[in-house]
């Protein structure tokens, strides 16, 4: 009996090590390294030619400018359309930081200066939903499974928050929600992260300030219309 309880411990810390791992790998981040083609390559192109990405059923032609990583350019790149964005008029991220000279300046602001500049980055992931929006369910309700929750109201959301290691200080989805399709998790002090279905095979993930979270539902509603307007014609 202790042997078989040893062994299921055993699977369930395995099972949160993987979890954890796979969560970390899909945040966006700006410290994140996607291993793909022997690793990450960033871009810092100010470029705004047009790079056309397919991702499930849905083809994307995205100015140059906007990706993180220079391995999404590649048309047969499998980890989706990763893009950095300023929150303020969804202009490019190395755009804003070459006009205000952010990254050479940065070692001389003060954090709380390094901060409100940070604030204004969003984290932008278009990535490929094999099963649409089950699939993010099913995998949150394993990630969750595992390491338990404790829910508690707090307004328009169900609180959810981990009861073992988690990626995140704490998880939101809307009151009444019967799955896990749309999920907000957060740590205090930094960035969250939303997942949401968008439709064709395409999921998206947003990243943002945790100041912001009072306005996700604005943010959210700009960020689709940037997806929108990235579908090629």
């Amino acid at each position: 009996m202790s042997f078989v309880l040893g062994k299921r411990k055993a699977i369930l810390f395995v099972l949160l090590v993987l979890s954890l791992l796979v969560v970390f790998v899909l945040r966006l981040g700006e410290s994140v390294f996607y291993f793909y083609g022997g690793g990450a390559i960033f871009n810092n192109s100010i470029s705004m030619k047009v790079h056309e990405v397919t991702v499930g059923e849905a083809s994307f032609c995205v100015p140059e400018a906007y990706f993180v990583y220079a391995n999404s350019l590649d048309p047969d790149s499998s980890i989706g359309i990763i893009l950095s964005v300023n929150l303020e008029d969804l202009e490019p991220w190395s755009l804003y930081d070459e006009r205000v000279g952010f990254s050479k300046s940065r070692n001389s602001l003060s954090r709380d200066e390094v901060n409100q500049i940070e604030a204004k980055k969003l984290g932008l992931k278009i990535a490929y939903s094999k099963e649409g929006s089950r699939s993010i369910d099913n995998r949150w309700k394993i990630l969750l499974g595992v390491t338990g929750v404790q829910e508690e109201n707090s307004g328009k959301y169900i609180r959810l928050m981990p009861l073992k290691a988690s990626m995140f200080k704490y998880y939101l989805v809307p009151q009444g929600a019967v799955d896990y399709s749309y999920i907000i998790g957060c740590n205090s002090g930094a960035r969250c992260s939303l997942e949401n279905y968008y439709g064709n095979g395409v999921r998206y993930e947003i990243s943002f300030d945790e100041t912001k979270l009072d306005a996700v539902g604005d943010i959210e509603m700009r960020s689709r219309r940037l997806i929108d307007k990235f579908i090629c014609e």
